[in-house]
């Protein structure tokens, strides 16, 4: 059967305008790298330095409207040292998805308004950076300002498979094809002068903006945005995903010994420095602070029981409008306002609805214990998300901790 010239007609408009449309699509999901590609990654940077509390809180507030639509803060800070000694962070860098970059001159500010304070300590909003953990904590010591949801990004670097060493300089140089300006003139330069030079000024923001650019980089590797998919699902799923590196401290890999680099006698490399590892066993010895557990309870949307986990998870559920507390007393409770992938079924799930008893897995001490990871981290960071188990980190009392890390180490042969 033959088609009419006005079917021909229609069908070619059909085709045309859907291939139209796939372009406008593409073209839009790719304007970004495109302006970038021929501007710059930094193309669009505003930056405005505060130097007063009713600055600081409008910028605030204009950070707040920006991080609506991309929950991320390019994060750092600067400082002076005086003959060796650390003086209170001088600048805090904070920028936005959108390009702005405010230099908080906090050496300069008699007060600090609590706007400033909310949105650090806001959990929904990452802080990125390189050495952001470090940074936050220095923010806690001098300010008593605490940052939450803080991100290194040499975790995602890592995740990514970047070749390191991981600087901001080498990550910037490697992932988006630029030079940062990285003189030690300028970074050990007076961040506590009266008024900064222009390279001071644009030395702090890029280290805060390149941030934001390298997070939206990783970021589309660890968990690609389909093009019918919106943001605010993409940023649910990602934060789902990196959620482990969140406040983690970074640790950079061993160096391999120079006597292994050159050869050494009989080109062989020596594997274990028995000085060094007693020195890192002794410093993994501590015990905690506080009880690893915290027993607070999820339900599912009809009040069965999913598992026990500590406050901080129940609590980031609730802030993100997934859960509803049911009760605070005795035990915290709270009950996800959505249907959970899966349900506890079985032996194991008998295991992830019980609560963990805060004390050692060998003898039953309660005082002194010791987080034991069975299975590495560094290994379980690479397993699937299906494999990894919480049985796989128990608690130890350090005498048996000892034991297990010495065995480890071949201390007794």
């Amino acid at each position: 059967m033959g088609f009419t010239d006005r079917e021909r007609t229609i069908a070619a408009t059909v085709a045309v305008v859907g291939v139209g449309t796939a372009a406008v699509l593409v073209a839009l999901c790719n304007k970004r790298k495109i302006i970038q590609r021929f501007r710059g990654p930094l193309y669009d940077q505003t930056i405005r330095v505060v130097t007063n509390a009713e600055e600081c809180q409008q910028i605030v507030g204009t950070l707040r409207n920006h991080c609506r639509d991309y929950r991320i803060l390019g994060f750092d800070c600067e400082w002076v040292t005086e003959k060796g000694k650390r003086h209170p962070v001088a600048l805090l860098q904070l920028a936005s998805h959108q390009g702005l970059c405010a230099l908080i001159r906090l050496c300069q500010m008699k007060r600090i308004p609590p706007e400033l304070g909310e949105l650090l300590n806001d959990p929904a909003i990452l802080k990125v950076g390189i050495g952001a953990i470090e940074d936050a904590q220095l923010l806690r010591s001098d300010y008593n300002l605490k940052v939450e949801s803080a991100l290194d990004l040499r975790h995602l670097a890592e995740r990514c498979r970047v070749p390191g060493p991981y600087g901001m300089a080498r990550l910037a140089e490697k992932s988006l094809g630029m030079q940062l300006d990285k003189h030690w003139r300028v970074r050990a330069s007076d961040w506590e002068a009266l008024e900064l030079s222009e390279r001071q000024l644009k030395y702090a923001a890029n280290d805060a903006h390149v941030a934001v650019e390298l997070f939206r980089l990783y970021a589309d590797r660890v968990l690609r945005c389909g093009i019918f998919t919106t943001r605010k699902k993409w940023f649910d799923s990602l934060m789902t995903e990196i959620e482990c590196f969140l406040d983690q401290r970074y640790k950079d890999p061993p160096k391999s010994q120079k006597g292994a680099a050159s050869g050494g006698k009989n080109g062989k490399k020596k594997l274990l420095d028995s000085k060094n590892s007693v020195l890192e066993l002794k410093r993994s010895m501590s015990t905690r602070a506080k009880p690893l557990y915290d027993n607070c309870i999820m339900t599912a949307p009809d009040g069965e029981v999913l598992c026990t986990c500590d406050r901080k998870k129940a609590e980031w559920y609730v802030i993100k409008e997934l859960a509803d507390i049911v009760s605070d007393q005795p035990t915290y409770t709270i009950r996800l306002r959505f249907e959970p992938k899966g349900r506890a079924v079985g032996e194991v799930g008998k295991y992830y609805q019980t609560p963990k008893e805060n004390k050692c897995v060998v003898c039953g001490e309660k005082d002194s214990y010791i987080r034991k990871n069975v299975v590495p981290r560094d290994y379980r960071r690479h397993f699937p998300r299906e494999c990894c188990c919480s049985w796989s980190v128990t608690l130890s009392f350090s005498f048996f901790r000892a034991r297990w890390s010495m065995l480890c180490y071949g201390v007794f042969g």
